[in-house]
């Protein structure tokens, strides 16, 4: 997965995050942490698409404030906007999300 992403390939990191999945997701927060893990990767690539369908697939695990952010970033970055307002409002009930990270996503939505 590493040397993937240090190619740069999204399609090559889907695919190693795929297989990845398919063997650690022994439990939803196993699942919901390899997934964040593959987002990550794909966010720091600017491979924002991918990343977006990777943090779905750990929120379907297992919703957590910072994850949802993360999902917001990548949603606004790709233009769903509405995702990503949405993705915010509900990490703003959750434990474990920070405040200035959330109205950093929302100024950055009106941008």
């Amino acid at each position: 997965l590493s040397a993937a992403a240090e190619a740069g390939d999204a399609e090559l990191v889907a695919e190693a995050g795929e297989r990845l999945l398919a063997e650690s997701c022994s439990t939803a927060e196993q699942c919901a942490a390899t997934a964040s893990r593959v987002g990550d990767l794909q966010a720091r690539g600017g491979h924002w698409h991918a990343a977006m369908l990777f943090y779905r697939r750990a929120l379907a695990e297992e919703e957590t404030g910072p994850r949802l952010i993360a999902y917001a970033q990548a949603a606004r970055r790709v233009g769903e906007n509405e995702r990503a307002r949405q993705a915010l409002e509900r990490a703003s009930t959750l434990n474990g999300a920070r405040k200035q990270d959330i109205e950093d996503e929302l100024k950055a939505l009106t941008r």
